[in-house]
């Protein structure tokens, strides 16, 4: 996902394993990438394995028009 690209997201709240938590956090120090990212590959890697197909992942911003 590019510049232009919005992805909407909804907000949720889940209970996760302390330990869970803990391993998300350190790769999100080590690699920077935010433990809400790393759930969300995570959650579609396993849908994807599952076979379930999901709609299109972002949509297109539109560009602003200049004066």
């Amino acid at each position: 996902m590019g510049p232009g690209f919005v992805s909407p997201k909804e907000l949720t709240a889940f209970r996760m394993a302390p330990e869970i938590m803990e391993a998300l956090r350190a790769i999100k120090a080590k690699e920077g990438i935010p433990v809400a990212v790393q759930i969300d590959f995570a959650i579609r890697d396993w849908l994807q394995r599952k076979g379930v197909t999901l709609e299109a992942e972002c949509t297109r911003v539109a560009t602003r028009k200049r004066p």
